[in-house]
């Protein structure tokens, strides 16, 4: 085996150690140029962010109000316990974000400019607000405890209105004071419905229905007789 001569070698350590050194000293600018890189699109992406208009924030909004618009639908209501989770108020709370969507972003076009986005926008907020429109209009999927936890609210501002207003007219008093005592007795029988049908399932036949046949009376309804003098301004 022939040997290399001194010459030789001492030029193979020379070009290894100027390549360490070339890719020791390119290593730090690689570095700087793709930390630079990323830096340019995370700057572009904000950009057309600012550009366009941020439509995350958008769907905040547009959800946050839907959610505060389904509770403050039960402001109305006569006591706190008739609220009462409800598939069509869920419906009516889509109907109004639907509308909200597409009113918000009228006013807002100056900030959410990207026409694509804005065009799928109202496109889904209109096909929202028909499927929920046939759906609180048609009651397809309504049955008998989504009807009663609908009901129950309904009785409830029916309650609440009927025994703090005033009433100068007697009759019109008299019919007030009865509504709140029907009312109220419909309210206690269907939450008492809701409980047996959760507990043994429909009545499915007219001698099911009268064996496990609703009581008459609750406790707690009031009587016409007594809610007239507290809604019935004497002359």
């Amino acid at each position: 085996m022939g040997k290399i001569p001194v010459r030789g070698i001492n030029e193979i350590v020379i070009r290894r150690e100027s390549m360490a050194n070339i890719d020791v000293r390119k290593a730090p600018h690689q570095n700087m140029e793709i930390s630079e890189t990323a830096s340019d699109h995370a700057r572009m992406g904000h950009a057309k962010m600012n550009k366009d208009g941020n439509y995350l924030v958008f769907f905040s909004m547009i959800g946050t109000s839907a959610v505060l618009m389904y509770f403050l639908m039960f402001l109305n209501i006569d006591r706190a316990e008739h609220v009462v989770l409800s598939e069509i108020r869920t419906y009516m709370t889509f109907i109004m974000a639907s509308v909200m969507t597409v009113v918000m972003l009228a006013f807002m076009l100056n900030m959410y400019k990207n026409k694509l986005y804005n065009l799928l926008i109202v496109a889904g907020a209109a096909l929202l607000f028909v499927v929920s429109l046939w759906l609180v209009r048609s009651q397809d999927t309504v049955q008998d405890e989504s009807w009663m936890t609908s009901m129950i609210p309904h009785h409830s501002v029916a309650v609440m209105t009927s025994s703090n207003a005033e009433f100068f007219d007697y009759r019109v008093a008299e019919l007030a004071a009865e509504i709140v005592e029907v009312q109220e007795h419909e309210i206690a029988l269907m939450e008492w419905l809701l409980a047996d049908i959760k507990a043994n399932g429909p009545a499915r036949t007219p001698e099911d229905a009268d064996r496990r046949a609703a009581p008459e009376e609750f406790p707690g309804v009031p009587k016409a007789e007594s809610i007239i003098g507290d809604i019935y301004v004497t002359p």
